[in-house]
């Protein structure tokens, strides 16, 4: 059953970001592999970076990260044999019907967020589940990239936002070009990524 008050990955594991995303043994390795000096952080520091920079790319896109979201979708008198999310990918769903809890599905597509009923189904449906975006392939490489700007900038173009934490601060550059330029591409990209599915009246 999803718990609106206990946030979790589909493994009802709860999800913390330096575990889930990128640790901070990960990013000194990939700090020294691009030849930066980060001697004067500590680890600690390094994790406040990672946290930061976290909030800035869930800021920026809109994207739950951190923890998944819990999306609740409501049809009054739904009758078919197929339902579609409005967003996708999914996950840790549940649907009832006229409020009992729906054990048995044909099918359920989860990268899709479409379910699959048979027999068809007649009644008030109710469909819960969560998103979150955990892409590592996309989202460790821009929070290095991020972090990188925040301790040597840009050296292509000026600065234009700082955000401070403590003892701890990040601060972009602005452009087009460059790793600032990589870092705006990335994050327009993500902005997108759950788009509404389009239905058709």
């Amino acid at each position: 059953m999803l718990d609106e008050e206990n946030p979790t990955n589909g493994d009802e594991t709860p999800v913390t970001e330096e575990s889930s995303i990128i640790t901070v043994e990960e990013l000194q390795n990939r700090l020294r592999l691009a030849d930066i000096d980060y001697s004067k952080y500590t680890d600690e520091d390094l994790s406040n970076l990672i946290d930061l920079t976290l909030e800035e790319i869930e800021a920026e896109t809109g994207l739950p990260i951190t923890y998944p979201r819990l999306i609740v979708e409501y049809e009054d008198l739904f009758r078919g044999k197929v339902y579609e999310t409005d967003f996708y990918p999914i996950e840790c769903c549940e649907i009832r019907l006229d409020d009992e809890l729906l054990e048995d599905v044909h099918r359920i597509d989860l990268n899709r967020g479409i379910f699959y009923f048979r027999p068809s189904l007649t009644g008030d449906l109710e469909v819960k589940y969560r998103i979150q975006y955990t892409n590592t392939t996309v989202l460790v490489p821009l929070i290095t990239d991020m972090i990188i700007l925040g301790i040597e900038g840009d050296p292509v173009h000026g600065v234009w936002n700082s955000v401070k934490e403590g003892d701890v601060s990040v601060t972009y550059g602005a452009g087009s070009g460059g790793l600032q330029g990589k870092v705006d591409n990335t994050l327009a990209k993500l902005k997108g990524y759950y788009t509404p599915r389009v239905r058709l009246l």
